[in-house]
């Protein structure tokens, strides 16, 4: 496959490689790509999250369960995006 980038990301990305913040070239692009999916994940994610609010999907905490409401959201982040 052949690509073909702006003068100023050949720069950045030869930088990277440069500075030995990645070992190739194709790192650079793995993990570029990688981070477009995350953000495709999360962008998704409040898509239908927003669907699930005009629905009336809502579980309505108590002012006195900010504490479990913030666990909950860190489960549920833990399950969809482990760190690899």
């Amino acid at each position: 496959m052949t690509t073909h980038l702006s003068p100023e990301n050949e720069a950045f990305l030869d930088a990277l490689v440069a500075n030995r913040e990645f070992a190739s070239r194709d790192a650079v692009i793995d993990e570029a790509i990688r981070l477009l999916r995350r953000r495709r994940e999360l962008i998704d994610s409040v898509d239908a999250g927003v669907q699930q609010l005009r629905a009336g999907q809502v579980h309505r905490y108590a002012a006195d369960e900010l504490e479990r409401f913030l666990a909950d959201v860190d489960q549920r982040e833990k399950q969809r995006f482990p760190i690899e």
